[in-house]
């Protein structure tokens, strides 16, 4: 099976170097920080939590890699994509839990609002981040369309009542 967001394509073994011209030191390019990035967004987790980790760079190191290597943009684009599919099943998956009930044998309307929330949420940034998950909306408008325009200030004097 290949490999749908290429770590095997062999792109990833050229090292890159990047220089912070403000403040900060300089960062290289890791290949296997760069595999662990690329697996993460494609199981639907966004680059800054993954950037939390202790042993992961900043999330504007990541995107200085971005912009200065393109089959590691590629890369990240191909995750991206995939990861959005993520997002949608695990959507549907919260959509899906039933609600546990409570002693009484009722269902606690809260839960079901946080859930829906969730839901929500998820599928509102999908129509953000990706064209496949927008709303498609057909604007189109047919017919002919004719008006008249009259400028002017009518005559006092034409015996009309203006009142």
């Amino acid at each position: 099976m290949s490999d749908p967001i290429g770590l095997e394509d062999g792109a990833r073994t050229r090292p890159v170097r990047l220089w912070n011209w403000g403040m900060g030191r300089q960062s290289t390019f890791n290949p296997e920080l760069a595999d662990e990035i690329c697996l993460r967004i494609a199981n639907g987790e966004p680059l800054r939590q993954i950037c939390r980790d202790d042993h992961m760079p900043a999330w504007t190191t990541v995107y200085n890699w971005i912009k200065a290597d393109a089959s590691f943009a590629e890369r990240i684009a191909r995750a991206r994509d995939i990861g959005h599919d993520a997002i949608a099943e695990n959507a549907m998956e919260i959509a899906d839990e039933p609600p546990p009930s409570g002693p009484d044998g009722r269902t606690d309307a809260g839960y079901v609002s946080w859930q829906k929330n969730r839901v929500w949420t998820r599928l509102q940034l999908l129509s953000k981040w990706s064209p496949r998950y927008r709303d498609k909306i057909d604007q189109n408008i047919n017919g002919n369309m004719s008006m008249v325009v009259m400028t002017g200030v009518p005559d006092a004097n034409d015996g009309s009542d203006l009142v």
